[in-house]
């Protein structure tokens, strides 16, 4: 009876917390689509950048790994970062927006989804 009772009460639990994913993804979502946004300005303004030295994203990279400065090579190792992150974030937006919250597997930016646990709003109230 003991066990049945824990079996009941573990269920139960995991019952309301899985119900409480779809609110979680898209708040993940939402905050995963403003990361896209910001990360596009800033690839936006280093494309332009680049363009008006007549370089390519690529040429401007070489160019700066290249040269005398620490900071030109520091900042071309940071700006391949951030390409690459707006890269894996814009495809996961584009996964979750297609395929809908069920695809656990595009939550894939750890610091994105410790901000959303820290300001998660359940959809159903589960607090007394």
């Amino acid at each position: 009876m003991f066990l049945k009772a824990i079996a009941v009460a573990g269920g139960l639990a995991g019952a309301v917390g899985l119900s409480q994913y779809p609110a979680f993804s898209q708040q993940y979502t939402q905050r995963l689509s403003g990361a896209v946004e910001e990360l596009r300005a800033v690839v936006a303004g280093f494309d332009a950048d680049a363009a008006a030295l007549g370089l390519t994203r690529d040429a401007a990279l070489r160019d700066m790994e290249e040269g005398t400065s620490r900071m030109a090579r520091a900042r071309a190792q940071s700006m391949r970062q951030v390409l690459a992150r707006h890269d894996r974030l814009s495809a996961d937006l584009a996964g979750l927006r297609a395929g809908g919250p069920v695809q656990v597997w595009r939550l894939t930016d750890a610091d994105l989804a410790r901000q959303t646990w820290a300001a998660f709003r359940p959809a159903l109230p589960m607090t007394a």
